[in-house]
């Protein structure tokens, strides 16, 4: 007799209800068991290479998925589908006992699945607390590591040691069975889980607003995403172009336009076909080893899913925070109506602290921007006048050796400003080498003049022992080689404070090709600790004395270890704390025999000083006169005809006027910039044949590119580089020089007195040991001195003073050896 508390049609309601919810579950569980089956079976089908590897398993991945959203009650769905899939393909049914063998050992493997997917979905629940886990960096994180890896571990164990236990392998093949096993469920479930728990959530937000928030042209840019994935899929691993990591910034792309959900169904499209070409033998990944094969494929597999699933954990993370903030501050404003006028005010200051810090951004970017353009500007006169005082013949060699080391240092921080708005090449290894013939030794001499200078302000020795064997000519960078000396000079000048900095420069060998070079940068510092070495070459990392770290960047160490590996050699150290430090590298450099003719600079040999044929007219325009000023006292000396303008505006004036054979413009300009001078040139009937050079400190591909675009001829890069200017305008006017020779100059100065006389024999043989070993510094102070002391000498030391300032050792050499003949 039913209680008089409870209503009998309520309690049947209820009671059929259960039946209905009990039915319902079982109805899923079956449902859950063969869609395990078929997806095994279309894995088996489509994704199974001809030795029987499939080299990922999905269905672990949707069972994953369903315990996860579903709960614990489907794992006998799991179970059952894991059972189902694996009967055909493991039963022997030769006799009774293989089949009951292979009975036992399928049902040890669809234990395994179940056992597997359930300690692999309830620790990531249990740890994450989240039914969602990858909207937070923490629960990706714990996928990967849990439900990724602990679970197929144990469904591994299960099955490798069933198809052992039921003779289907050998006990020894045990192990790697397990392996191909274990990356085969962590692959499927990497690919699967995600993109059916992200769909389902996408689902389950917007389930009743779907329809009224769609937009068309989000829905046609996610169409575009997909087409093109496919695409580039179908190209790498149908046709086997090697572009297929030309994915991952589509993958990117579809993260931050389209979440977790976007990115899943790329991810999952992408590996499908990646898959199912690699099983086929073609595509990027298929080799004719198999584990190679799969391992690569894998690999490529799991990058891509653990980059886009973080990114988008992070995203959701940024976007939940900002959710959270703006909701605090609503309810804040909601709730405290007698605050208001103090959230008004802090409002306002937050708004006040955000245009400051938002302008503050905007100055940076802005600096950053015109960082090349306005320090380029000065030091276009600083190397433009450098060069043109190092062409004037009224010059003393006391003065034209300052002025060459002026243009050195010129030149150098022009490398440093260059250096650090490319760090960008550095991180993307894209920096390369502009190789050119040099006078090694003159080379090595400017570098030690400018380290010497430190060396001597800090009250230490600078000693320099370059090798008797030193080739003349070579070809290198000669701005990166002299870049990593300085920043290594620099550096144990700065961290010596008694002692000496050596430089030494040995020849390891050397043909008629070839030479080995070895450097060697030794001080007598204060060493560096064992635990700074791994990171001492990393960039924006310094080491030592922290007052010594604010002189520097972090960035020298850096990026002359990239610069010497690009040569083909590597910065070593030894060093012993308070005894000093040694850094050295080798490289091998070709010989070059012409480097006199390519050597740039304002000491070449030869002097331009005039052109063959008619006077030509040349229009400068820039609204900088110190960049005009520059162009035209490098010009007019050899008979060019100068015309400036401020602006493009007066630059159209004057061609129409003056119709000049060649016009150098810069790009920014008041009034009418250069684009829009050469825009109006190119298209004027009366103009467009004039041929302009573009010249400008904006040196960057995308600008130069632009400018050419535009309507110029070439591009010449401020500061001006005398040897470049006159190879343009050579090029472009079909100039033929006219030069003057240097034994003409060499025999002006030889004749400057008609009598010498000569040291005694004791000091021409010291003076040509120093000059054999091109120690040229050493052989200046001697000479030097050897005047003062008698001024009858000077006719004799004058030509060598001359010689040794153009670094001319073997010519200073000869002159010895045939004073010591008429000694």
């Amino acid at each position: 007799m039913l209680s008089s508390t409870k209503n009998p049609i309520s309690y049947l309601t209820g009671l059929r209800h259960q039946r209905s919810a009990i039915a319902s579950k079982g109805l899923a569980i079956l449902c859950l068991a063969f869609a395990y089956y078929g997806l095994a079976e279309l894995s088996r089908n489509l994704a199974s290479t001809p030795q029987n590897v499939t080299p990922i398993w999905p269905p672990d991945g949707l069972a994953s998925a369903a315990v996860l959203l579903c709960g614990y009650w489907v794992l006998p769905g799991v179970f059952l589908g894991s059972l189902i899939s694996n009967v055909y393909a493991f039963l022997d049914f030769s006799s009774w006992g293989s089949l009951s063998l292979s009975s036992l050992g399928v049902l040890t493997i669809a234990t395994g699945t179940m056992m597997g997917t359930c300690l692999g979905v309830f620790s990531l629940k249990r740890l994450s607390q989240n039914n969602y886990p990858f909207s937070h960096v923490r629960g990706v994180f714990l996928f990967v590591m849990l439900t990724g890896a602990l679970g197929p571990s144990v469904n591994a164990f299960f099955g490798a040691t069933a198809l052992s236990f039921s003779h289907k392998i050998d006990w020894a093949a045990w192990g790697p069975v397990w392996l191909v096993w274990w990356i085969s469920n962590v692959t499927g479930i990497l690919i699967l889980m995600p993109l059916i728990v992200s769909w389902e959530q996408l689902f389950k937000l917007r389930r009743f607003r779907l329809l009224k928030s769609i937009r068309y042209l989000k829905v046609l840019e996610g169409l575009y995403l997909l087409g093109l994935l496919s695409a580039i899929s179908t190209l790498a691993f149908k046709y086997g172009q090697p572009i297929e990591y030309m994915l991952i910034p589509l993958l990117l792309w579809a993260t931050f336009r389209f979440g977790q959900a976007g990115v899943t169904l790329g991810n999952f499209i992408v590996s499908a076909v990646a898959v199912i070409a690699t099983v086929r033998g073609i595509g990027s990944f298929a080799s004719s080893d198999l584990n190679e094969s799969l391992g690569l494929l894998q690999s490529f597999i799991a990058v891509i899913v653990l980059t886009t699933l973080m990114l988008g954990a992070v995203l959701a993370e940024r976007t939940k925070a900002e959710s959270n903030l703006n909701s605090a501050l609503q309810e804040l404003a909601q709730t405290n109506e007698q605050l208001e006028q103090r959230v008004e005010a802090r409002t306002k200051d937050l708004e006040l602290s955000k245009a400051a810090a938002d302008q503050a951004n905007q100055a940076k970017s802005d600096f950053l921007a015109n960082m090349s353009h306005e320090l380029r500007t000065p030091l276009n006169g600083i190397l433009g006048y450098a060069q043109i005082l190092g062409r004037t013949q009224t010059l003393s060699d006391k003065d034209r050796s300052g002025v060459n080391v002026i243009y050195q240092c010129g030149s150098h921080l022009l490398t440093l400003i260059n250096d650090i708005l490319d760090l960008s090449k550095i991180e993307a290894r894209k920096l390369d080498l502009a190789t050119t013939a040099l006078h090694l030794p003159s080379l090595l001499q400017s570098v030690v003049e400018m380290c010497k200078i430190k060396a001597e302000q800090k009250g230490i020795e600078f000693v320099y022992q370059p090798s008797s064997r030193l080739p003349e000519g070579v070809e290198a960078d000669e701005k990166r080689l002299r870049q990593v000396l300085i920043n290594l000079l620099g550096n144990a000048v700065k961290f010596t404070e008694r002692g000496a900095v050596t430089l030494r420069v040995d020849v390891l060998s050397l043909d008629e090709k070839r030479t080995s070079l070895l450097f060697q940068i030794v001080d007598t510092g204060v060493g560096i600790a064992e635990a700074d070495r791994g990171k001492l070459f990393q960039v924006f990392e310094q080491v030592g004395d922290q007052k010594k770290q604010a002189e520097g960047t972090g960035l020298g160490l850096a990026i002359s270890q990239r610069i010497v590996q690009l040569m083909g050699g590597r910065i070593q150290l030894k060093s012993q704390m308070g005894m000093g430090s040694e850094f050295f590298f080798t490289v091998e450099l070709p010989l070059a025999e012409n480097w006199a003719e390519q050597q740039g600079g304002i000491a070449e040999g030869d002097r331009i000083t005039g052109y063959e044929g008619d006077r030509r007219q040349i229009l400068v325009v820039d609204d900088r006169w110190e960049n005009r000023a520059v162009v035209q006292n490098l010009l007019a000396p050899l008979s060019f005809t100068i015309i400036e303008a401020e602006n493009g505006q007066e630059g159209l004036t004057q061609l129409r006027k003056t119709k000049p054979d060649l016009v150098i413009t810069d790009l920014a300009m008041p009034v009418m910039d250069g684009f829009e001078f050469l825009n109006c040139v190119r298209s004027a009937e009366d103009l467009k044949s004039a041929r302009i050079l573009v010249s400008s400190a904006s040196v960057s591909q995308l600008d130069q590119q632009m400018a050419l675009d535009a309507g110029g001829d070439d591009f010449l890069v401020k500061p001006v580089d005398a040897r470049s200017l006159f190879q343009l305008i050579s090029t472009h006017l079909e100039l033929t020089w006219i030069y003057e020779p240097q034994e003409a100059s060499l025999s002006q100065t030889a004749s400057r007195s008609t009598e010498i006389v000569l040291p005694p024999r004791a000091t021409l043989e010291n003076l040509l040991a120093v000059a054999q070993k091109s120690q040229l510094k050493a052989l200046r102070e001697q000479l030097e001195q050897l005047t003062k002391a008698d001024r009858q000498y000077e006719p004799f030391a004058q030509p060598m003073l001359e010689m040794a300032g153009r670094f001319m050792a073997e010519e200073i050499e000869e002159l010895l050896k045939q004073y010591l003949t008429e000694a």
